[in-house]
């Protein structure tokens, strides 16, 4: 059987095609909540070392100066796939009116965690216009106090892939609360949540 670019990605088509839900993805720079005009910069799959699908999304909101950047797992060190991460890469081509099967995807060296590693790289997706709607999170206790995530990757007119409002809902969410107050749970080994899980992430990176 010919190879296809689900393979090419190492992702599960049957996983994929499920996918409904909009995902959470941390982010690493503390934007303030909100909608955010964006730029698609880098949408991208590696394998760790530990044999982990890695998918990283960088983002670029309002031509700031800054990006948002996201890694999720989308296949587990055990060859099993991860839903979350295969959804949240399924909703960010969707936003950019893309398919895995019309993406253009060619082998590069980019850098993830801070290290050069050989990835999959969705071209299609570079510079594509999105909106992006963002949380500013505080998390009390935890080593990186003050980060985002991104609640959902809609298309330039604030829709998704089904015409629904993204928008509206998370606007009025944020207008209640516009900063999202949590407090570190200790891991065993004295680690926060937050902490156990980049150290997890690095993990399966490394």
């Amino acid at each position: 059987m010919a190879e296809t670019k689900y393979d090419i990605l190492g992702l599960d088509k049957t996983t994929y095609d499920e996918a409904e839900a909009q995902t959470v993805s941390e982010g690493f720079k503390p934007f303030e909540s909100g909608v955010y005009k964006s730029t698609i910069k880098e949408v991208a799959i590696f394998t760790s070392q530990k044999g982990a699908g890695m998918l990283k999304i960088v983002i670029n909101p309002d031509d700031s100066l800054e990006n948002i950047t996201v890694y999720q797992n989308t296949k587990k060190k055990d060859g099993n796939p991860n839903p979350i991460g295969q959804e949240t890469l399924k909703h960010a081509l969707e936003a950019c009116n893309l398919t895995v099967e019309d993406s253009v995807i060619k082998k590069e060296e980019i850098v993830a965690y801070g290290k050069p590693v050989q990835a999959q790289v969705i071209k299609s997706a570079t510079g594509k216009p999105i909106i992006a709607c963002v949380r500013q999170i505080k998390e009390e206790g935890a080593k990186f106090s003050d980060y985002n995530e991104i609640e959902a990757y809609a298309r330039p007119d604030g829709t998704n892939s089904k015409g629904e409002d993204l928008l509206a809902n998370f606007k009025a969410k944020i207008e209640k609360n516009p900063i999202l107050n949590r407090v570190a749970k200790e891991q065993s080994g004295g680690q926060t949540a937050s902490q156990a899980t980049a150290a997890k992430d690095v993990s399966d990176m490394l």
